[in-house]
């Protein structure tokens, strides 16, 4: 990625848009962006989020002392974990090979940023940004996730699209109709340079 231009790729807007989920995503908005904050490549998708969780952990180290009923509290660490499974489908074999550019970017994203002698430079922080219930009123840019896995998987009972001797060899073609893409990382914490007295504002997160 370090050898490339920054590439900006949205969504599907091709010759087969009226029969792609990207059509309705656009005329409503419903997108999700995900951007590398190293290189500031971004890829953006149709916003079918099939499963959502958002847990916020705290660590707590707690000494008892005695003839006390209650012990004594001291907060280590919050920590904010995010998970979602995003469902990408194809409608054509145009479709499907523009989303695999589109699949390819966004997992490269989950790596290090290289060098031209191969040595690997800055944290693999990616920004996220499209729906209310995963949006950051603090950087409009999104939520910043360390990624901690990014898992493809194929739904094999929703087919595959294939196309006869058209690859760029001459070769056939075969994508899958539906790919099903989950992300689970760790979110970092934007500061908060409003601070009325709380460590985040009372919008974040939003949950609508």
């Amino acid at each position: 990625m370090a050898l490339i231009t920054k590439d900006q790729r949205s969504m599907y807007n091709g010759e087969h848009k009226d029969k792609s989920a990207a059509s309705w995503a656009s005329q409503q908005g419903y997108a999700l962006t995900f951007t590398h904050e190293i290189t500031q490549h971004s890829v953006e998708f149709p916003g079918n989020v099939t499963k959502f969780q958002d847990s916020h952990n705290s660590q707590q180290k707690l000494e008892y002392v005695y003839g006390q009923v209650d012990p004594l509290t001291r907060t280590q660490n919050t920590t904010r974990k995010v998970s979602f499974t995003l469902s990408l489908a194809n409608a054509s074999i145009e479709e499907a090979r523009y989303n695999e550019q589109n699949i390819n970017l966004l997992l490269c994203m989950s790596y290090p940023k290289r060098n031209r002698d191969n040595a690997a430079s800055g944290v693999p922080l990616i920004r996220v940004r499209g729906l209310n219930f995963i949006k950051n009123s603090v950087n409009p840019k999104g939520i910043a996730m360390y990624v901690g896995a990014m898992t493809y998987s194929l739904n094999i009972e929703a087919g595959f699209i294939t196309s006869k001797g058209t690859g760029i060899m001459g070769e056939d073609e075969i994508y899958p109709a539906q790919i099903d893409i989950t992300i689970e990382g760790t979110v970092r914490i934007d500061k908060y340079i409003l601070d009325d007295g709380q460590p985040i504002p009372r919008t974040y997160p939003t949950y609508r």
